[in-house]
This record gives C-alpha cells, sequence and structure tokens, in this order.
C-alpha cells in the first residue's frame, strides 16, 4: 500500500514548486514511477540473474544525476542572492547542466513512451513493416525537433530518438531474444512455445508491437517445458527480458508434434 501511495506523494509535493521547475521535476517523478512500476524485477531476488536489475539501476542513475542537478540549480540560485524563479543565463554552465538534465528526461520518456506505443498496438498485424514505420516517424519528428527553442529541443529530440531506436530494435532484435531466451532453460528438453491460442507464434509476433495480446491466464508468449514431473509453464517477462515461473496457465500440456 505504501509502495502504491508513494508516487502520489511526489507528484503532490513538486506541485508545491515553483513551475519553472516542472521539467526537472516532472523527470525525478517519473523516473522513480517508473522504476517502480516498469522496470523493477518481477522476480524474488533469489531467483534473480545477473543482469535482471541492470534497467533498473540505469534508471537510479538518471534519478540521482536529475536530483543533482535539481540540487545544483537551487545552489546557484539562492547564492545569487535570487529566488528559485530565476533562470541561468544562456551559454552558461548551469544553462547547459539543465540542457542534459533535459536530455536525461527525454530518455525517460522515450522509454515510457515506447511502452505504451506497444502496448496500444499489441495484437496487431504489420510485423516488421509496422516497426520500421513507427521508428521512421519517430526519427523524422526527432530531426524536426532539433530546431525547437531552448532546453525544449534536448528533450523532445532525445524522446523521439529513444522511441524511434527502441522500435527498431525491438523489430529486429526482440524476436531472436525471446527465442535464445526460451532456449537457456533446460535446453535438453522438449519444449513448446505458444501464444494464447494456444498455437505457437510467427516471427512477427515475436516482434515489440506485435506481441500477441494477453488473455485472462493466458499470458502473451508462454514457454512449456516437457519434465519428469509434468509440464513446466514460463511466460515471458518485458521488464526482465526473460521467461518466468507462470503457475495458472489454463492451455494444459504442449500440443503433439
Amino acid at each position: 500500500m505504501t509502495q502504491a501511495i508513494l508516487p502520489i506523494l511526489i507528484v503532490l509535493a513538486c506541485g508545491a514548486l515553483p513551475a519553472a521547475w516542472g521539467l526537472r521535476v516532472w523527470a525525478a517523478t517519473v523516473v522513480v514511477v517508473l522504476w517502480r512500476y516498469a522496470v523493477t524485477p518481477d522476480t524474488p531476488l533469489q531467483n534473480q540473474g545477473p543482469f535482471d536489475g541492470t534497467v533498473a539501476v540505469l534508471f537510479a542513475g538518471i534519478f540521482i544525476l536529475v536530483s543533482l542537478g535539481v540540487g545544483a540549480r537551487a545552489f546557484w540560485a539562492l547564492a545569487n542572492g535570487g529566488s528559485l524563479h530565476m533562470k541561468p543565463p544562456a551559454n552558461s554552465s548551469l544553462y547547459r547542466t539543465d540542457c542534459l538534465i533535459a536530455a536525461f528526461s527525454g530518455l525517460v520518456a522515450g522509454t515510457v513512451l515506447t511502452l505504451l506505443v506497444a502496448s496500444g498496438l499489441r495484437g496487431m498485424a504489420g510485423g516488421l513493416n509496422l516497426h520500421l514505420a513507427v521508428s521512421a516517424i519517430a526519427a523524422m519528428a526527432a530531426i524536426v525537433a532539433i530546431r525547437l527553442p531552448g532546453r525544449t529541443r534536448p528533450m523532445a529530440a532525445t524522446t523521439l530518438a529513444t522511441l524511434a531506436c527502441l522500435t527498431l530494435a525491438g523489430g529486429t532484435l526482440y524476436p531472436g531474444l525471446i527465442l535464445a531466451k526460451a532456449q537457456i532453460i533446460q535446453p535438453d528438453a522438449p519444449r513448446c512455445l505458444r501464444t494464447p491460442e494456444g498455437i505457437a507464434p510467427t516471427t512477427d509476433q515475436l516482434r515489440l508491437l506485435t506481441l500477441p495480446r494477453a488473455q485472462p491466464r493466458r499470458p502473451n508468449l508462454v514457454l512449456t517445458i516437457v519434465t519428469d514431473r509434468g509440464p513446466q509453464d514460463f511466460r515471458w517477462s518485458y521488464r526482465s527480458f526473460a521467461f518466468r515461473t507462470y503457475d495458472s496457465y489454463n492451455g494444459g500440456a504442449c500440443p503433439a508434434p
């Protein structure tokens, strides 16, 4: 309960700060929320691999850098006898720090935007062509964003560039990643990878934006390993980029070859 309320309290506390601080406050807040709900591995610590926390470490580093930037800005404003509403002069070191914070904010925003796009397009047709189209549109928008004024430019450009890169990687590298992760679990045992409909996925159904849409008790991708003790089911977890034990699957054993 406390973990669910914490992001809400952070947002309310941010509302008490000057409006000019919105960009930096938003960056710090969204990192906390994303870390809590999107990138925290959903597997007990004792069952995690050495790289399960890599993404969480990345966002923790971004949060620390944003926090240091906010502190530096506050110190500069107060040391110069001004208020927290003061803006640093253009081309000053603090202004460049603000631009760096904006770029980090764009990295977080681009990751969130990619997750939202993937969630919205889940189950759609299009495969690689859809990924290429989304990536190209985001890349062209990033080029246009470079012409924006001030600190909006690094944030908008980084957001769209991150969306373009992650979408392209999700369309080209994601299928191989899923298949490789499926093979390392008890590699000598028979197995089958299935969609919620109980059939083997196509290559396009293994891409980031076009993964199958989950159904009740049937995740978008389920890996079933045939063992001496019976079938063991695993679901694909985008948060830890691996298959995780899933005990609620109701699709039965692997179909006969």
